[in-house]
C-alpha cells in the first residue's frame, strides 16, 4: 500500500541582500550607477519587478529643488528567470545639471531613494539607495553685463556734498551658493585716475538664499580737483570693485564714473600807467604813449581763444578839459594789442596801449593831474566774462608863457 505526502507551497517575498551608498561631489561626481541583489526561493517567479519611490533627503535642504530630483534615480534592468533562487536590479542616478549648485563647499545633502521589489504574487521587498552629495564653491557672478556706471558735474549744485562732489550706483550679483556671505574685498583705482576720487562700496542686499545680492557704492572727489575741466570737458575715474564669497571665490565689477567739466570765468588782474606832460611845451600833437599788461588767470586749461575790448572810461582829477572830448574819443585813446592763453596753462596775458597828443594835457599845471580809468572786458568764449581796470594818470608840468606875436609901430 502507499502513503501519500502533499506539501502546498505558498508565496516567498523576494529579499534584496543589502541597499547601496554613494558619495559624490558637486559638479564632479554626480552621476552613479549600481546592481542591487536580492533572492527569491520561489524557484518558478520569474515576472519581478521593480520600482523606486519619490526620494527623501536630509541635510542641507534649503536650496534643494526636491521634486524635481524625483525621476533622477532609475530602474535600467532586472535579471531574474525560472528555477533562479534570486536575481539583480540595475540602477542609475542621473541629476539634471545644477541640481545641487546650492551647496556650499563643505556642505551635503543625502537622498535616500527607497526600491521596492515584487515578485508578482503578493510579494514584495523594499531597501534604500542612499545618495550623499558633497558641495563645492561656488564663484559670485555678475548679473549684467559692461561695467556700472555714475558722474558727476563740477560746481553742480546738486552733486556737491561739502565741498566735494559726489554719486551713488549699484550693481548686481548672485552666487549659487545660498549660505555663501559676501563682502566687498577690495576696491583698485585705476592707475590712470588723474583727479584722486575715491569709491567706497559694499554689500547693500546678501545673496543668501535664492536673493540677487547688491552692491552699493558711493563715489567722492574735491570739487577743487575738478576746476581745471572745461566746458565740454570730461574725465573717467575707473575702480575695480571685488566681492568676496569668503570661501576663495570672488567676482570683480569694474565701476567707471564720468566727471563733467563746466566753465569757470577768467579772472583779470588790474594795470596802470602813466606819464608827465611836456614841460614848457604847448600846443605839441606829438603822440604820447604809454603801454602794459594785465595777467589774468583761466582755471579751465582747454580754454584759449580769449578777446578783450575796452568797454568803458571814467575821469578823475582835473578832468574839466578832456570832459570835453566826450566818453567814445576818450575810450578809443586805450587799445587792446593782444591777448594770449596757451592750451594747457592756467595763466594768460591782455595788453594794452595808450596813445594821445600831448596838447591834450596843456591845460595842466605842474600841480595838477588828471586819471582815466578803463574798464576792460575780458571774455572766455564759452559764456565766462570777467571785467578789470587800466588806469592811465597824467601830471601837469609847468609850461611857460609864449607870446603869440611882437608889436611893430611906425611913428612920424
Amino acid at each position: 500500500s502507499e502513503v501519500v505526502i502533499t506539501v502546498q507551497g505558498t508565496n516567498d517575498r523576494p529579499q534584496f541582500l543589502a541597499g547601496a551608498v554613494r558619495l559624490g561631489i558637486e559638479n564632479l561626481v554626480e552621476d552613479f550607477s549600481g546592481t542591487l541583489v536580492f533572492t527569491d526561493l520561489d524557484l518558478d517567479d520569474d515576472g519581478h519587478v521593480a520600482s523606486v519611490a519619490a526620494p527623501t533627503a536630509s541635510g542641507r535642504t534649503a536650496g534643494l529643488d526636491l521634486d524635481a530630483l524625483a525621476g533622477s534615480l532609475t530602474v535600467t534592468g532586472l535579471s531574474t528567470g525560472e528555477n533562479r533562487p534570486g536575481g539583480t536590479v540595475s540602477w542609475r542616478f542621473d541629476a539634471a545639471d545644477g541640481a545641487f549648485d546650492y551647496l556650499a563647499a563643505g556642505e551635503r545633502v543625502t537622498l535616500a531613494y527607497e526600491v521596492t521589489l515584487d515578485d508578482g504574487n503578493g510579494g514584495t521587498d523594499t531597501t534604500t539607495i542612499f545618495i550623499t552629495i558633497v558641495g563645492t564653491n561656488d564663484r559670485p557672478v555678475l548679473v549684467g553685463t559692461g561695467p556700472s556706471t555714475g558722474s558727476v558735474t563740477e560746481d553742480s549744485a546738486s552733486d556737491l556734498v561739502g565741498a566735494s562732489l559726489e554719486t551713488t550706483g549699484a550693481f548686481a550679483f548672485d552666487d549659487a551658493d545660498w549660505s555663501d556671505v559676501h563682502t566687498v574685498s577690495r576696491v583698485t583705482p585705476a592707475g590712470g585716475n588723474a583727479l584722486g576720487g575715491v569709491l567706497v562700496a559694499t554689500v547693500g542686499t546678501a545673496a543668501t538664499g535664492a536673493a540677487v545680492g547688491e552692491v552699493t557704492w558711493t563715489y567722492t572727489v574735491s570739487n577743487a580737483a575738478t576746476q581745471h575741466l572745461g566746458a565740454g570737458d570730461s574725465v573717467e575715474e575707473r575702480f575695480t570693485v571685488r566681492v568676496s564669497d569668503g570661501r576663495g571665490g570672488f567676482v570683480d565689477q569694474v565701476v567707471v564714473v564720468t566727471v563733467h567739466g563746466t566753465n569757470d570765468a577768467p579772472v583779470l588782474t588790474s594795470s596802470s600807467g602813466g606819464f608827465e606832460e611836456r614841460a614848457d611845451t604847448s600846443l605839441s600833437f606829438e603822440a604820447r604813449t604809454v603801454t602794459g599788461e594785465m595777467a589774468f588767470t583761466d582755471v579751465d586749461l582747454s580754454d584759449v581763444g580769449h578777446a578783450a575790448a575796452v568797454t568803458g572810461v571814467s575821469l578823475g582829477g582835473e578832468d574839466d578839459v578832456l570832459a570835453l572830448l566826450g566818453a567814445d574819443v576818450l575810450r578809443d585813446l586805450l587799445q587792446i594789442t593782444s591777448v594770449t592763453k596757451d592750451a594747457g596753462d592756467a595763466g594768460g596775458v591782455v595788453k594794452w596801449s595808450f596813445s594821445a597828443p600831448d596838447a591834450l594835457f596843456d591845460y595842466l599845471t605842474s600841480t595838477q593831474s588828471v586819471t582815466l580809468t578803463y574798464t576792460v572786458e575780458l571774455d572766455d568764449g564759452d559764456g565766462g566774462v570777467t571785467t578789470s581796470e587800466v588806469v592811465i594818470t597824467v601830471q601837469g608840468t609847468n609850461d611857460r608863457p609864449q607870446f603869440l606875436a611882437g608889436a611893430v609901430r611906425l611913428g612920424i
